[in-house]
Protein backbone atom coordinates (compact mmCIF):
# COMPACT_ATOMS: atom_id res chain seq x y z
CA UNK A 1 0.00 0.00 0.00
CA UNK A 2 1.49 3.34 -1.06
CA UNK A 3 0.02 5.73 1.49
CA UNK A 4 1.87 8.70 0.03
CA UNK A 5 0.85 8.28 -3.65
CA UNK A 6 1.43 11.93 -4.58
CA UNK A 7 -0.63 13.41 -1.77
CA UNK A 8 -0.04 16.69 -0.01
CA UNK A 9 -1.74 19.13 2.30
CA UNK A 10 -4.04 21.81 0.88
CA UNK A 11 -5.26 25.23 1.91
CA UNK A 12 -7.11 24.97 5.20
CA UNK A 13 -5.29 21.83 6.37
CA UNK A 14 -3.33 23.56 9.18
CA UNK A 15 -3.78 21.62 12.40
CA UNK A 16 -4.62 18.45 10.50
CA UNK A 17 -2.86 15.22 11.30
CA UNK A 18 -0.03 13.32 9.64
CA UNK A 19 -0.98 9.72 10.37
CA UNK A 20 0.58 6.36 9.56
CA UNK A 21 -0.88 2.85 9.67
CA UNK A 22 0.66 0.05 11.71
CA UNK A 23 -0.26 -3.59 11.24
CA UNK A 24 -0.31 -5.81 14.31
CA UNK A 25 0.55 -9.50 14.44
CA UNK A 26 -3.09 -10.53 13.98
CA UNK A 27 -3.38 -8.47 10.78
CA UNK A 28 -5.46 -5.63 12.19
CA UNK A 29 -4.36 -2.08 11.50
CA UNK A 30 -4.36 1.07 13.59
CA UNK A 31 -3.63 4.62 12.52
CA UNK A 32 -1.21 6.63 14.67
CA UNK A 33 -0.86 10.40 14.78
CA UNK A 34 2.75 11.47 14.28
CA UNK A 35 2.55 15.15 13.34
CA UNK A 36 0.29 18.16 12.88
CA UNK A 37 0.41 20.46 9.85
CA UNK A 38 2.02 23.70 11.01
CA UNK A 39 2.97 25.55 7.83
CA UNK A 40 2.40 24.96 4.13
CA UNK A 41 2.47 27.12 1.02
CA UNK A 42 -0.85 28.84 0.39
CA UNK A 43 -2.10 28.28 -3.14
CA UNK A 44 -4.41 30.83 -4.77
CA UNK A 45 -5.95 28.19 -7.01
CA UNK A 46 -6.57 25.93 -3.96
CA UNK A 47 -4.66 23.09 -5.64
CA UNK A 48 -2.74 20.64 -3.46
CA UNK A 49 0.81 20.91 -4.83
CA UNK A 50 3.20 18.09 -3.88
CA UNK A 51 6.27 20.09 -4.96
CA UNK A 52 6.02 22.64 -2.11
CA UNK A 53 7.35 22.25 1.41
CA UNK A 54 5.25 21.40 4.45
CA UNK A 55 6.28 21.85 8.10
CA UNK A 56 4.85 19.46 10.68
CA UNK A 57 4.94 19.69 14.48
CA UNK A 58 6.33 16.46 15.96
CA UNK A 59 3.54 15.31 18.28
CA UNK A 60 5.81 12.85 20.12
CA UNK A 61 7.80 15.74 21.57
CA UNK A 62 4.64 17.06 23.26
CA UNK A 63 3.13 13.83 24.63
CA UNK A 64 3.78 14.66 28.29
CA UNK A 65 2.15 18.07 27.86
CA UNK A 66 -0.84 16.54 26.02
CA UNK A 67 -1.29 13.85 28.68
CA UNK A 68 -1.43 16.49 31.44
CA UNK A 69 -4.42 18.09 29.74
CA UNK A 70 -6.16 14.82 28.92
CA UNK A 71 -6.01 13.59 32.51
CA UNK A 72 -6.68 16.92 34.23
CA UNK A 73 -9.92 17.03 36.24
CA UNK A 74 -11.69 20.33 36.62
Amino acid sequence: MDIFAGTSVCNGDSGGGMVFPTISGDGTSEWHLRGLVSISVSQENKKCDTSHYIVFTDVAKYLAWIQRFLTRKE
